[in-house]
């Protein structure tokens, strides 16, 4: 059995943490991975990558059938783009992984929700504006046909 979030069971939460790890081990050796953990600078995303053009991602776990973002996630995202930067979404639960281009939802994302600071995006958005997959996950052809070429088709 695989670790990380294929062990969650139903209404277990899965935590970014494994899904960062998990992430990283199946990207080893096919691209230059940093897991960022910065406090200083709000809304620089987790992950910065590079697979011959510089890819930054903040990774989410999908809760309630949502994904939130903290306005400082959106900003940055904003301001790298406006530079040509790249910067995605890996946003999963147990059952799905959905990876988009973060400047294309910020028309999608809905603020001030009950009173809450975050933006947030219903996963039926995230799923017309990306490209998602569910379980059993094709990891082969997921790293193939989709993380390895991203910032070459967009």
């Amino acid at each position: 059995m695989e670790r990380g979030f294929f062990k969650i069971k139903k209404g277990v939460v899965m935590k970014e943490s494994s899904f960062a790890r998990d992430l990283r081990d199946r990207l080893k050796g096919k691209v230059h991975w940093t897991r960022i953990e910065n406090l200083a600078s709000p809304g620089i995303p987790d992950v910065n990558f590079f697979n011959g053009r510089d890819i930054w991602v903040e990774l989410k776990i999908i809760k309630n059938k949502k994904v939130s973002f903290r306005p400082s996630q959106v900003s940055w995202a904003r301001e790298r783009n406006n530079y040509g930067g790249e910067v995605y979404v890996f946003a999963r639960d147990s059952n799905e992984l959905c990876i988009a281009k973060i400047t294309d939802l910020t028309e999608d994302l809905v603020y001030n929700e009950g009173g809450s600071r975050l933006a947030h995006i219903h996963i039926t958005n995230l799923r017309k504006l990306g490209v998602c997959f569910v379980k059993p996950f094709n990891w082969n052809s997921i790293i193939q046909n989709v993380i390895l070429k991203l910032g070459f088709n967009s």
